[in-house]
């Protein structure tokens, strides 16, 4: 999940969209739900802005966090 696309070739883009399909079938985007929006934004917008190369050193549960907040 933590790896991006090198290009916006589709298959790539496909398979970052499998990732994203897996990590819903496991119900990872139904935690944290007594989170409330605003704090769920900023969690999913520190994942988004980082590069990929900072992501790998979070560490749990901020990665777990982060990550669920992304998907909702």
């Amino acid at each position: 999940m933590w790896s991006t696309p090198a290009k916006h070739y589709t298959r790539q883009i496909a398979e970052v969209h499998e990732r994203i399909a897996f990590l819903k079938e496991l119900g990872l985007d139904r935690h944290l739900s007594e989170l409330n929006d605003t704090l769920v934004r900023r969690y999913a917008w520190r994942m988004s802005t980082r590069p990929p190369s900072v992501s790998e050193r979070i560490t749990e549960p901020a990665r777990a966090v982060e990550s669920a907040c992304f998907l909702r």
